[in-house]
């Protein structure tokens, strides 16, 4: 569960004479896939540590089968680690002990960990390596461990038979010039990264259907809802799709956000094919210990774009890692967290009935809108459901005509039930969230401050006590900043002598029409009355930017303007007037104003 290099050795610190040789592999394995060159920015006390684990790991290398041997010998060649000459000579023993278990790729791991060592292996177990890589060669299916190999051999200046040397030729040669994601990866256009795909089936990786989805997606986003393919181009896209049950159940952690958010980019529901939901129903809960920050925030950004509701099972997952790593979240993770979360919890709520929901995506509406009156908030702030009768006002005559009936209300009751627990698991993660995202807002820019008061406000929530203070802070500085700068650049005008420091500041603190519409909409939305110092800020950045607002920025301003105004006493009057100006340019100089905005809530 250890997410940086420091919190491992931390950890293996601490438990050091518990370590067994799995745990120490685990770490190993580990450090390698959070950062290759970790070695190299340990402090005193952790290179300490880092050989103290590989003195305890020389120990514990007779315990260790061919699966073990070749995780270390990959991990110290990632981490560029030459360990010490015992070390060298117990693996060697083992290895020779294991050699058996060994797969094609492994013999090569372990010729490439000595060949960077520029350490030569025991004569006998080079042998032995060799006899385990003839009978093992059919398993390499990648041009680029065939490639390994001969390197490695020709730096250990190790002569193979030559019938096996004869037969890694044949191999590379019968194999793709490059690995199939790569040749997918530089497909200019759909139809050819799914000509690739599907004339390859029988060499088709999980990680080629990622990637074959995931180029699609990125060339052209728009291509099922526009119907630009060929029939077949779509023939192919099925076949592909129609993989993802199987794929989906052998992902890691990155494989599976990198596969969901190119399915949302395209609009593709996994509940569209038959087993597919239920795999990464399955899947998510067992990988999310290994998510990172982005990956938890990029996850809950495609539900939200999809408009569907993650099961209880995948958002319980994805909200105790998320709290467990809140502290690594940078601004964007925070702004497609907060806005995520708020989507599901006003969906969970009020969604429509003709929202595409899949039965086992989330509660059915009729449930949900029934949950809502029957939610009650205890005194810590939790939340109970009163009973389905109460809630639906059912009468215990109605009860009683029949068990039809007493079923009908039971599945109420579970539903509502259930939307109450996933509700109480976004608030929850919510409040974790709050809680770090409160010490980072001093860092943020005004994109990240409007859009994390506008997810609160689009579910009518308001931030904590101390998240709000910080974000109202953050707020006044950037408006300041920007002001200032705006009144630098008229006297700069007549004044170039700091036109390098102020072109630096308006790179850093730029405020667009779209922030000052989010940020006046969401304080007015929550029903704050703003500072004068921020209110101030608010209408003298809404005077500076008015000339580029969109129609949309004008509407939410023209809703939220008159009540802030209200709400403080300081007029707004300026603002108004250039707003309504610029809706008649936009309006191509037709005299029709917009209508202010009602709350918007998409």
């Amino acid at each position: 569960q250890q997410t940086t290099v420091p919190e491992l050795m931390a950890f293996a610190k601490e438990r050091m004479e518990d370590l067994n040789e799995i745990h120490i592999v685990a770490v190993l394995s580990k450090m390698a896939y959070l950062d290759k060159g970790s070695i190299s920015k340990f402090n005193g006390e952790e290179k300490a540590s880092w050989q103290s684990l590989w003195d305890r790991l020389t120990l514990l290398v007779p315990g260790l089968d061919g699966k073990g041997v070749s995780s270390i010998m990959r991990s110290s060649t990632r981490l560029k680690f030459i360990p010490s000459n015992q070390f060298m000579i117990s693996i060697q023993n083992q290895a020779m002990e294991v050699v058996e278990q060994f797969k094609a790729q492994d013999v090569i791991s372990f010729w490439q960990a000595f060949a960077n060592w520029r350490i030569q292996p025991e004569e006998e177990l080079m042998e032995a390596l060799e006899n385990q890589l003839s009978s093992t060669i059919s398993q390499l299916q990648k041009n680029q461990m065939v490639s390994t190999a001969l390197w490695a051999l020709n730096e250990l200046d190790y002569d193979l038979s030559p019938q096996l040397l004869n037969a890694l030729y044949e191999r590379k040669v019968s194999l793709p010039e490059r690995r199939l994601s790569e040749r997918i990866i530089k497909a200019p256009t759909p139809s050819e990264a799914l000509r690739i795909a599907t004339q390859n089936m029988q060499m088709l990786s999980g990680r080629d259907v990622t990637t074959c989805i995931n180029t699609i997606s990125k060339i052209a986003p728009n291509c099922l809802k526009d119907q630009t393919l060929s029939e077949d181009d779509y023939d192919n896209f099925d076949i592909i799709l129609s993989l993802l049950p199987r794929v989906i159940p052998r992902l890691d952690a990155g494989g599976c956000v990198i596969l969901f958010t190119s399915l949302s980019r395209l609009g593709v529901h996994l509940d569209d094919f038959e087993g597919a939901l239920e795999a990464w129903n399955t899947r998510i809960p067992i990988v999310s210990n290994e998510m990172r920050a982005v990956d938890i925030s990029k996850t809950l950004w495609a539900y939200a774009l999809l408009k569907i509701i993650p099961s209880k099972g995948v958002l319980e997952a994805i909200a105790t890692r998320g709290a467990a790593i809140a502290a690594t979240f940078n601004s964007h993770d925070y702004v497609n967290s907060f806005w995520s979360l708020a989507t599901f919890s006003h969906d969970l709520l009020s969604r429509p009935s003709s929202a595409p929901l899949s039965s086992s995506s989330a509660p059915s509406s009729s449930a949900a809108s029934e949950a809502a009156a029957a939610m009650i908030t205890t005194e810590d702030g939790s939340l109970e459901i009163v009973s389905s009768a109460a809630a639906t006002g059912t009468t215990e005559q109605q009860k009683e005509e029949g068990k039809e009936q007493d079923d009908d209300n039971d599945d109420i009751e579970q539903q509502q039930l259930e939307v109450v627990e996933m509700i109480q698991i976004i608030r929850d993660f919510r409040d974790s969230l709050q809680r770090t995202c409160s010490d980072s807002v001093d860092s943020f820019g005004p994109q990240s401050v409007s859009r994390i008061l506008w997810a609160f406000a689009k579910d009518d929530l308001a931030p904590k006590e101390i998240l709000l203070e910080t974000i109202f802070s953050r707020a006044k500085q950037l408006l300041l900043l920007h002001n200032n700068k705006d009144e630098d650049d008229i006297n700069n005008n007549n004044n170039n002598n700091n036109s390098g420091n102020i072109q630096q500041q308006q790179g850093s603190i730029m405020i667009t029409s779209g922030d000052i519409a989010l940020l006046s909409w969401s304080i007015a939305k929550l029903r704050y009355a703003p500072d004068t110092v921020l209110m101030e800020g608010i209408i003298k950045c809404a005077l500076s930017n008015a000339k580029n607002a969109t129609m949309r920025d004008i509407r939410s301003m023209k809703w939220a303007l008159p009540l802030l105004e209200k709400n403080t006493g300081i007029s707004t009057e300026d603002v108004m007037e250039l707003l309504e100006e610029r809706a008649v340019e936009l309006n191509d100089g037709q005299q029709q104003i917009p209508a202010a905005a009602s709350p918007r809530t998409n």
